[in-house]
């Protein structure tokens, strides 16, 4: 299906809408190019560019795209390669570095850092390679790490690039290598706005941080360039320069900010404000805000359809299932609603999700993580409503990831390889016509790019994709026996009160185990009497019991999601209890968390009751064990496991907690928390085969864990590759969350490596994870490396409206067909 003149014209077509969007963005955006990688010959390029500590000399590529080649061939004894150039550069005023580059066979490489010597110290940024060919990377500079003393963004001295290895002994091909092409210093008109002084504590302000990273991504990955500012810099007038400003999470900023901010809306700016709880805010936007409610069923708000009055490309419907919402009203006739909130359902609801006024947008709530090519979509109709050049800036993202589909890198390497693919199948026409349907619309979107017509190359280049990713989808073939099991994070299914409905969707699509989180180390879904009940067991019943009978009428096992230690949701007089009591967990600076600590004898009888509760009263297929850690290294350093790690040394320890933390003794106290770990484990898996009541079958025991072992053993006294070989559990799901298939293949290549993983380890998917979102076609080429590496099974997170309907629509289609 594909041709060297396709191969070409998409050259060309990348080529072109470079060229377009340097040339539409320049007046928009303040933007300086350095020269710093065009060279006629190698000697230049390495004259300037001086390899340091060993590493590889540097390459000339002059032809087009031109560039630096910098080679990621590390030494037998050498994880990291750097060269340095010296520059002389002033970046005051501007917020972002984007370097262009293409990144060839990253799947070695860990890391790309930037680094940029200013006096005696350095600004520095890293980031993961998450996917090969032609990208930019971004590097706010309000984002950057600091060495020793820099003397300021004016006296920039060296520019340095450095790569690290993924692991010692992963083997590099010869041709891997980053190939630099352009670096540009820039301040855009576009702000996301991080919420500081509008947060009224630390834990929030960590939440809005990761609001505003959230959508930031996703900008990102529409190719949209924007700056990350925070409140203080509005306050100091960076506004002034900028056309929209994204507020993701700023509940109550102070008069300062609300000054600066009515003077940019009186300027002609426009405010995209996110679950904002100060009326002032409302008012200045020509809104009316309402009160703050919280659902009273699961459910009520689960997505929001726009109505006609919206901006035109919008998603039909955004799904985010939201616990609470702050909503806004309009205040004149000026403003309207454009969007309502939807329950599970799908019925509309008179709450507002979205209100547009002349000055700007507002949500009633944050956006969370789900649903990410549908809120993509809808943060590119909204803002490109204001600023038009926005859809430039798309349309050469969607040129430049045309065909990037499961392991293809272009759009003829796509073609062939899914037709090459679908030969012989049941599904070869259907694929061929869909295919057929791909190469009309790229010709459809190389005529309108031609035209600039820039909404209907993004239109049509989305119309492409989906229907390559359903080309590709299709033509895969299941693998029977495999073990194909959900984790359900809600422990309701994906309908409360009707579990049968959750059951059959996931049989259909050919899953065959749910992971239903029914058990925290405080709180059930079920009547415990061990735990306290949660709200959901008034309201719609025994869930347990209700996923039990659904899921075995289907042919799904039911393994109870049991989350240990953590007391995250338990009700507070729980956590009260337990903190009276001295059973939580005590970081090394005298805090306490709301964790139970594993070492204490009552917290270990209590979450053994829990699942002995379990185990005794239902006819469950497997207990799966999560947060059996630490949360980190800086716990617990409480007076009971001073007392408890000193009784198994046979001595008093002293200078506690430095030195088991950080001193003398750190290393076998890391030891000793590890040991404190597996205890659990294997108690947990003694009570599992010795289980009567309910059980009259052998009961599997598994564990979700950290992806990288052994180091997870010493961070969080997680030792699971103990656990498999000796045979403590059935198997492990380490959470291989990640959007890069070459990093993904060496996670699952490595665990299966371990002694006695073979076919007990299930590599865990991030579908909807906050670490990666990953698309139909990622989950199913994750899908296949996980039979490639013969590990038997996989795992999904998470039980949601995107992997309902997005990812097993896709999955049943082919690789999971019943």
């Amino acid at each position: 299906m594909g041709n060297d003149c396709q191969k070409h014209a998409g050259f060309f077509l990348l080529g072109l809408i470079f060229c377009l969007t340097l040339a539409g963005t320049a007046a928009a955006d303040r933007e300086t190019t350095f020269s710093l990688f065009t060279f006629r010959k190698a000697a230049e390029a390495q004259q300037a560019w001086r390899a340091c500590n060993g590493s590889p000399a540097v390459a000339c590529e002059p032809d087009a795209p031109p560039g630096v080649r910098f080679p990621a061939l590390f030494g037998a004894n050498n994880d990291r390669v750097y060269w340095d150039r010296a520059v002389s550069l002033d970046l005051r005023g501007y917020d972002l570095l984007e370097l262009d580059l293409t990144s060839i066979q990253p799947e070695t490489i860990r890391t790309f850092s930037l680094y940029l010597k200013s006096g005696d110290g350095w600004y520095l940024w890293s980031a993961p390679l998450t996917e090969g060919g032609r990208q930019k990377l971004f590097f706010p500079i309000k984002d950057a790490a600091v060495e020793g003393k820099p003397a300021g963004w004016d006296d920039i001295s060296i520019l340095r690039i450095s790569l690290t290895r993924k692991e010692r002994g992963a083997s590099a091909g010869p041709n891997a290598a980053i190939l630099a092409h352009a670096l540009r210093a820039r301040t855009c008109n576009l702000v996301v706005v991080q919420g500081t002084l509008s947060i009224d504590n630390a834990d929030e302000r960590t939440y809005a941080r990761s609001r505003a990273k959230r959508i930031s991504r996703w900008l990102l990955d529409l190719g949209i360039v924007h700056s990350v500012v925070d409140d203080e810099d509005v306050v100091a007038g960076r506004l002034n320069s900028a056309q929209v400003a994204i507020l993701p999470y700023n509940s109550m900023p102070p008069n300062k900010e609300l000054r600066a901010l009515e003077s940019f809306v009186k300027s002609g700016g426009k405010l995209m404000v996110f679950y904002s709880a100060e009326p002032k805010l409302a008012k200045l936007m020509g809104l009316k805000l309402g009160s703050y409610q919280t659902a009273k069923v699961a459910g009520q708000w689960s997505g929001f359809a726009f109505n006609r009055m919206a901006p035109p490309y919008m998603p039909q419907v955004v799904y985010q299932d939201s616990a609470n919402i702050f909503p806004a009203y309009p205040a004149d006739q000026d403003s309207r609603v454009i969007a309502y909130w939807q329950n599970s359902s799908g019925k509309e609801s008179a709450d507002p999700a979205w209100v547009q006024s002349p000055r700007g947008l507002w949500m009633s709530h944050v956006l969370l993580d789900g649903d990410a090519v549908n809120k993509q979509r809808m943060l590119l109709a909204l803002l490109g409503a204001y600023v038009p050049s926005l859809w430039e800036q798309a349309a050469a993202r969607v040129i430049s990831r045309a065909g990037k589909v499961g392991p293809y890198v272009n759009f003829n390497d796509a073609m062939t390889g899914i037709t090459r693919m679908a030969r012989g199948t049941s599904a070869e026409d259907s694929a061929n016509i869909l295919l057929v349907c791909c190469s009309q619309d790229y010709k459809i979107m190389s005529a309108a790019l031609a035209k600039r017509k820039y909404t209907e190359v993004v239109e049509t280049g989305q119309r492409l994709q989906t229907k390559l990713v359903e080309a590709f989808v299709c033509v895969q073939r299941p693998k029977n026996p495999e073990f194909r099991g959900v984790w359900d994070h809600t422990g309701m299914g994906l309908y409360p009160g009707n579990w049968p409905k959750t059951a059959r969707i996931l049989a259909d699509a050919g899953i065959n185990a749910v992971f239903v989180n029914v058990l925290w180390a405080g709180l059930a879904h079920y009547d415990s009497q061990v735990v306290p009940k949660s709200d959901a067991v008034s309201r719609y019943g025994d869930q347990l019991k209700q996923c039990l009978a659904a899921a075995h009428a289907n042919r799904l096992e039911v393994h109870a999601w049991k989350i240990c230690w953590n007391l995250s949701n338990a009700p507070e007089s729980f956590v009260a209890a337990m903190r009276k009591a001295g059973r939580l967990q005590v970081t090394g600076t005298g805090d306490k968390l709301a964790w139970l600590c594993p070492s204490h004898p009552d917290n270990v009888a209590l979450e053994l009751n829990a699942v002995s509760e379990v185990l005794n009263r239902y006819p469950v297929d497997g207990i799966h064990l999560d947060y059996v850690r630490y949360p980190d290294g800086n716990a617990c350093f409480c007076t009971g496991c001073r007392q408890r790690f000193g009784q198994r040394l046979g001595e008093e320890i002293r200078d506690w907690p430095r030195s088991a933390q950080s001193g003398n003794l750190s290393g076998k106290y890391n030891a000793w928390r590890s040991e404190q770990i597996t205890a659990f484990v294997r108690a947990v898996q003694t009570q599992a085969r010795k289980s009567g009541g309910a059980n009259s079958k052998r009961i599997i025991v598994s564990a979700a864990v950290y992806p990288e072992y052994p180091g997870c053993i010493n961070s969080i006294g997680q030792d699971w590759g103990r656990w498999l070989k000796e045979g403590l559990v059935d198997f492990v799901c380490p959470m291989d969350y990640t959007v890069n298939s070459g990093a993904f293949k060496n996670l699952v290549g490595r665990q299966l490596a371990l002694p006695n993983a073979g076919g007990r380890v299930f590599p865990g998917l991030g579908v909807t994870a906050m670490e990666s979102q990953l698309t139909p076609d990622q989950v199913v080429e994750q899908i296949l490396q996980t039979r490639e590496a013969g590990a038997g099974g996989f795992v999904l997170f998470d039980l949601n409206r995107t992997l309902e309907r997005n990812i097993l629509p896709a999955l049943r289609m082919g690789v999971t067909r019943p």
